[in-house]
């Protein structure tokens, strides 16, 4: 009981001291503020006021989250989350010894006494940024943020001369999602529309799963992966009953309405706040129908060769490497065809994107006795799509665009212009089971959080029976495990699956922020985002910068209000936020190194331990660099990181500053969008599957998702993994 009440008491103290030392007189949030208003369903007010000196208990912090409060109901979900890791399970109030309270606590209690003071800045920014962004809506207009984009419809002359934002010109006031399709183009808002309806008639609660019912497939997720396996097996399996698993609930466009404080907790895992277990990074990843592809930015690229003919050379197969196989396949062309990805035109640049090619383009323009850039400026292909015409060309004009420009991808498409999984591969999969194609019928269950995979006869020469759903036993002779990277290997591990290589050769893409801040105006969320990027000797051949020969993407993104704030720096983020609309940004995409482990599959929270390799930060360095120097050379007036310590570039000479900062947990809170690895294909005994996501332990038990990849792609993940869904889901059709 001591160490239980020294942990606790150790986290409030930091917390209280954090805040105190920020914070005096006047200052934007005062210690009462933080315990009354911005704690996250006041359990962390319950830490401040020594309610815990009793052990009260789970309990009295749960009646607390049942509060009628309209700010507690907001961030409801994301109290839960810290909740179930520093007070669950219950076994915790009872813990007598250090190393009871360590396995009740999970990951979180690795944490020495003396680092608790990291997690007390992060809850604290949290609750800082979204309490001040995100709730109150009355800061936006100080910083010119123009919320969602039916709402205000006099943008500045910046967003109206890019000729990308929908609401600029002509449109009626007020107009929002179906609304505006309907003006512009009605024959897509009906197609849309059917759609829509078709999910929602046929997308059934777990609850509503008969008792009776067994499948002959399961498909455990509806992100890339499990959407493209899914659609596979509906259009090449014969006689075959597919029943697919969403731990997710369903969301169409009419329900994202464009505002962070709704679409966080409502469509991302736990919710959109995953960290490492030393909370030195964090991982996004969507919880819905059609995965965390509803929520990215639509970028596709395919699996650089390099990077597959590496892992073929490790593994010593015989096989063409994976790149060649979805080439030979036609997967990539099949993938293609439904999502209809093409390379964007320099019109379609946002401000954001264009003051990076112009920093570029002075850089490259530069005399002899100037370091020149050794990289190339890229526009990236979206998988967007609007109005068709005739001859199958999407029109030019700002409203004809395959994407309105609203500049809110990360909290779903509104106006169905994003081809996820929601409007591709799972109404098709759907379509196609009614239609009775191939004799199959497909059965698609909300809601339903598989815990564990089921299988007899041990290891070796096991085979899947089924899986379980809370109290449900659901049989099954096929079992497709694509519930994404960290989940699918924890959801493995918990189901007594003893290969040695599950939950490692992990990869996050971790990824920093580069800001420009500008005399002019940027106005960064508007536009088509993330429509290019720098790319800095990503794939050359091994050389004295990039000894493993591999190098960096500065790719063009920026955030709304409150995620934004969430990557400044806590000391300056209300004078930063002022800047919101003078800003550009960019983030580093790196191939990073797989070190990452999951070490406490039990934990929900804090699955991953992961620590950024030492080369990986030496590249993180030069990408600054490279970001600030382009910047400065656009005409930048400074250039910061979204490191704790600011670190602030005004000129040249100021460049070396990069070399002294650090990603340690502390330093700088990371962000993933990317997480890969835990599931590697390879070789028998070097691996977990084989090149078609078949077990090498279990048989017909198969994984189809980002989880597969022996290392990180180096490049945004969901083309590669939506073509692997292709390839497994035809190769176990055809078995």
């Amino acid at each position: 009981m001591v160490n239980n009440t020294v942990f606790i008491e150790s986290l409030a103290g930091c917390i209280e001291k954090v805040v105190k030392g920020r914070w005096g007189e006047g200052a934007v949030i005062s210690l009462g503020d933080f315990i009354g208003r911005f704690s996250f369903d006041k359990f962390l007010a319950i830490y401040l006021e020594n309610s815990f000196t009793g052990m009260a208990g789970k309990a009295e912090i749960a009646k607390l989250i049942k509060d009628d409060d309209p700010i507690l109901a907001v961030v409801r979900e994301r109290g839960r989350a810290f909740l179930d890791v520093i007070s669950s399970p219950d076994e915790l109030l009872a813990a007598a010894r250090p190393e009871e309270l360590e396995g009740a606590l999970g990951d979180l209690a690795r944490l020495k006494l003396r680092d608790l003071e990291v997690v007390a800045n992060i809850l604290l920014k949290y609750a800082v940024a979204w309490g001040s962004y995100a709730l109150k809506e009355d800061r936006w207009e100080e910083m010119g943020y123009f919320g969602p984009r039916g709402k205000r419809l006099d943008p500045p002359g910046v967003v109206k001369n890019n000729n990308i934002a929908m609401t600029t010109q002509g449109c009626p006031p007020g107009m929002l999602g179906s609304d505006w399709n309907k003006f512009f183009n009605p024959a897509y808002e009906a197609q849309m529309e059917k759609k829509n309806q078709l999910l929602r008639d046929n997308i059934k609660d777990i609850e509503d799963y008969p008792d009776d019912l067994e499948a002959d497939i399961i498909v455990i997720g509806t992100g890339p992966g499990g959407g493209a396996a899914a659609y596979a097996l509906s259009m090449e399996a014969k006689g075959k009953k597919i029943v697919v698993f969403e731990r997710g609930n369903l969301y169409t466009s009419d329900d994202f309405n464009q505002l962070e404080r709704d679409m966080v907790p409502a469509l991302y895992r736990t919710p959109g706040f995953r960290p490492t277990d030393e909370f030195g990074v964090v991982v996004l990843q969507g919880s819905l129908i059609g995965g965390s592809a509803v929520l990215n930015h639509g970028i596709c690229y395919e699996v650089p060769p390099k990077v597959t003919l590496d892992w073929k050379e490790k593994d010593g197969t015989d096989e063409p490497d994976i790149a060649s196989q979805l080439k030979a396949g036609g997967y990539y062309k099949k993938v293609q065809e439904m999502i209809h990805y093409r390379e964007l035109k320099p019109f379609a640049l946002n401000k954001n994107a264009q003051v990076l090619l112009r920093g570029v383009k002075e850089m490259n323009s530069i005399g002899e006795d100037k370091e020149e850039l050794h990289g190339v400026f890229e526009y990236h292909s979206r998988n967007t799509r609007a109005k068709i015409e005739p001859d199958g060309e999407a029109g030019e004009n700002y409203h004809e665009l395959t994407c309105t420009g609203c500049g809110c991808c990360p909290l779903g498409c509104r106006y169905d212009r994003k081809q996820s999984p929601l409007i591709t591969f799972v109404p098709a999969a759907i379509q196609n089971g009614l239609d009775g194609v191939g004799g199959n019928e497909v059965l698609i269950f909300k809601n339903a959080e598989v815990s564990q995979v089921l299988h007899e006869n041990g290891h070796e020469n096991g085979e899947v029976t089924g899986v379980r759903i809370g109290n449900k036993e659901i049989k099954a002779k096929t079992v497709v495990v694509s519930t994404g990277a960290l989940n699918s290997a924890r959801l493995l591990m918990n189901s007594g699956i003893g290969n040695t290589q599950l939950g490692k050769n992990i990869a996050l893409h971790p990824s920093p922020l580069v800001y420009a801040l500008f005399e002019e105006d940027i106005y960064a969320d508007w536009g088509v985002p993330m429509a290019a990027s720098y790319i800095e000797n990503q794939f050359p051949e091994k050389d004295e910068t990039f000894p493993d020969g591999f190098g960096y993407i500065l790719e063009t993104i920026y955030s709304h209000p409150a995620t934004a704030a969430l990557t400044m720096p806590l000391d300056t983020m209300k004078e930063r936020m002022k800047d919101y609309n003078k800003m550009s940004s960019v983030a580093i995409i790196l191939h990073d190194k797989p070190v990452g482990v999951i070490k406490n599959p039990k934990s929900p929270f804090t699955c991953v331990s992961y620590k950024v390799d030492e080369e990986d930060k030496q590249k993180l360095r030069h990408g600054i660099k490279t970001a600030a120097r382009i910047y400065l050379k656009a005409g930048a007036k400074e250039v910061f990181t979204s490191h704790e310590k600011e670190l602030v570039f005004r000129n040249e000479a100021d460049l070396d500053k990069a070399d002294l900062c650090d990603f340690e947990p502390g330093d700088i809170l990371l962000a993933s969008a990317h997480p890969q690895g835990g599931c590697m294909m390879g070789s028998k005994g070097k691996s977990v599957v084989d090149y078609n996501g078949h077990s090498h332990d279990v048989k017909n038990l198969y994984v189809c998702d980002a989880s597969l990849y022996p290392t990180s792609l180096g490049v945004n993940p969901q083309l590669t993994t939506m073509a692997m869904g292709m390839k497994i889901g035809e190769y176990i059709a055809k078995k």
